[in-house]
Parts: C-alpha cells; structure tokens; sequence
C-alpha cells in the first residue's frame, strides 16, 4: 500500500486526456491549481494512469476539498474513495460494509461497475461485477438494478490498490485555468461580462478585469459591485486577479460635447478597447475579453462590431457572441454573479448611453467623430488616474 492513506479523492480531468505530446504540461498545471486553490501541499497530489490522486490528511477537511473540486476548470468528475489493498476479500467485505449503510439510509437498488486497469489481477472486469454485485445482493438489502441504480459501486483496480467509492461528483470540465496564458476583460457590472470572463476561464485562461469609473457619474457603489463580481470569479480562476481601474470621465465629456449622440455608443467602446490595449501591452495580456452577444444591443451589430474590433490591436474574444439573454442568465445564476449584477448601481456606459444609436455605423462618420478628441491627452489622463487592485481566494476551512 506504501503511503497511501486509507482514502483519497479520486480525480478524473476531462479534455487534457486528448492533448498528446503536451498533455504532462496540462496535468501539472492542473495539479498546481488544485494545490493552489486548496491549500493541500503538492506532496499529497499524485498523477497516475488517467487519475490524480489527493491523498487525505487527518487535517484535511473532505467536505471543503469536495467544494473546492467542483469549481476547479478541467476536472471532469470526483470522488472520495477508499483505498484497498489487491485482495478481492477485502473488496468484498468493504462494499458489504458500503451497501448496509446506503440501505440504512433508504437506498433499494445498485449496480457494480469495474475498471481493471492492472491486467495482472486475477479477476476480469466482468467476473468483478458479478461476482462483487452478487456479495452484496446477499449479505444487504440492496437489490440489483443495472439501468437505473441508486447506487453505484465503482471498483478501480490499479497496480498496487484497489479503489473503492460509491458517488461521483461532477467538475465543471474544460482546461485548467491559465493553461492557454493570461488575457484581460473588460467588466461594466452587468450580467454578461463576469458570464464571458467565466467561459475564457474554462477554455484555459486567466482572466484579469477592467472597469472604467466616472466619476462624479458612477459613485462608489457600482465600484463596490465591480469588486463582488470580481471576488466571486475568482475562485475559478485559482490565482489572485488584478482589478484596474482607469478614470474615464473625461473621456465620456469630450465625446459628449464633440460627438454626435448616435455614435456615442460605438465611441465609447472604441476608447476603452484604446485604453484597455495601453493595459494589455503593459502588463502582457494576449487578448481582451468582452460580454458582447451578436444583436443584443446597437453596439453589437455586425457594422458596430467591426469599427469596435478597428480601434484594438489585441484580439478581441466574444466568448457569448451566439448566445441570448436567457441563457447567460442561466449561468450568471449558476456561476453566482446574477445577484450582483442585478444590484441597482448603474455604470458608466448606461449614464452615457443615447436615446437612439446608430446600428449601422459608417467608418467615416465614426473618423468625423472622434478627429476634434485628443486621444493621446484622454487615453493618458484616463490611465493617469487608474487605480489597481488584487484579489485573492480566501480558503474554507480545509
């Protein structure tokens, strides 16, 4: 058994088992996430054959680790399982043991499900689950069901141990975050920002954020909303995140006055895509992240997207570009977001949003537009005043 403990949670990743030459590169980072995020030295986190391994510590609480795993990006599923020795005597006795306290607690039917991955154990697969299921249809009050169990026993039988365990808890899949680099999106304090920051994590980034204040225009509660959203994404991304913060007040005002109210929309958001790439280049972000849904609102015509994606020089990544309201919603509720981003604190790009947009925008009026704005002298004082400022996941007790 060398230093196994007698249980561990067994961890199953999802798209990493298909990267080839690359895949060790996956699953490190993945164990560092994992170690990261729940504090558990990576001494205690084992890769083999498919599976990570963490093995349970007297200190170890289980049921913040599990917690903590079904938020982790790339783990497929979970599950704690008991750590038996190559004797199917012994198998047999702790599935018994299993059984009558599932049937205790009111379970009528199972099923066993066998895995033999060490081809030098004496048992087959098959012989496994009939031999085991018939143990257990003997010796409890379980009856066998093998379509629709309540309980599942699931038996891995690896070179040195068998692994035991009777509940799968499911990951949310994907990548291990920052396994594909580091890119910046831009929050306002609505419901699909924090949605698209969410989904370029579980591709594999991290994700910093940037909001634009405006003072006198948005107050401190809408930067306090901005800090929740940011707090709660967090936890995905495993690392302390960055929050900057530019100023970009003057930059609303000037286009106020020099800017026709119909192209204040795509104005806006041509600056800050300026002021967010002066970020990006300084800090070494590859792309910039925003919530943009195709049709949504004005600024998010085709016509508007492309003059938008013309004033950036980093990649653009719309991640929820195909979806509509209903479903980020859906997952804004999922992810813990829709709560605070429903807060009634509104954020500059509302306050200086125009009665009618243009949706159709033209290049030239866009470039009549902006040629009586100072970009250099707005984009300088908009990052003169930035404030900046990290997030960092407070572990749960484990």
């Amino acid at each position: 058994m060398n230093d196994y403990p007698e249980r561990v949670f067994l961890v199953a990743y999802d798209e990493i088992g298909l990267k080839g030459k690359n895949k060790h590169i996956f699953i490190q980072k993945m164990i560092h996430n994992i170690s990261e995020i729940t504090g558990i030295n990576n001494s205690y986190i084992r890769h083999s054959r498919g599976r990570i391994y963490i093995l349970l510590q007297d200190h170890h609480n289980a049921g913040a680790i599990s917690n903590v795993l079904s938020e982790i990006f790339g783990i497929k599923w979970f599950a704690l399982a008991d750590v038996l020795p190559l004797d199917f005597d012994t198998l047999k006795r702790k599935s018994v043991e299993r059984a009558q306290q599932h049937g205790t607690g009111g379970k009528q039917t199972f099923k066993v499900e066998a895995r033999r991955g060490n081809k030098d154990f004496y048992l087959t697969s098959p012989q496994i689950n009939n031999q085991l299921g018939e143990t257990i249809r003997v010796n409890s009050e379980l009856e066998v069901d093998i379509h629709h169990p309540e309980v599942t026993f699931y038996v891995e039988v690896r070179k040195e141990r068998i692994f035991l365990h009777t509940e799968h808890h499911n990951g949310p899949g994907g990548l291990p975050t920052g396994s594909n680099g580091k890119v910046l999106c831009l929050i306002s304090g609505g419901i699909d920002s924090p949605v698209a920051a969410w989904y370029m994590m579980k591709r594999g980034l991290a994700v910093d954020y940037v909001y634009f204040h405006s003072p006198p225009y948005t107050g401190e509660k809408v930067k306090e909303k901005v800090r929740s959203l940011t707090r709660q994404l967090q936890k995905w991304n495993v690392e302390p995140v960055r929050l900057f913060i530019p100023y970009f007040t003057t930059v609303q005002e000037e286009m106020a006055e020099q800017v026709s109210n119909e192209l204040w929309t795509v104005v806006q958001r041509r600056y800050m895509h300026r002021v967010a790439n002066k970020i990006a280049h300084e800090h070494g972000y590859q792309a910039v992240v925003t919530g943009d849904s195709l049709g949504q609102v004005a600024s998010q015509t085709m016509s508007n997207l492309n003059l938008i994606d013309a004033a950036s020089d980093k990649i653009i990544l719309r991640p929820l570009i195909g979806l509509d309201k209903q479903e980020i919603i859906e997952r804004a509720r999922l992810i813990g977001t829709f709560d605070i981003s429903i807060q009634p604190f509104e954020d500059c790009c509302v306050l200086f949003a125009p009665k009618n947009p243009s949706t159709n925008t033209k290049a030239y009026e866009i470039e009549a537009g902006e040629e009586a704005m100072d970009s250099d002298r707005l984009i300088g004082e908009a990052l003169g005043k930035m404030e900046s400022e990290t997030v960092t996941y407070e572990l749960q007790g484990i």
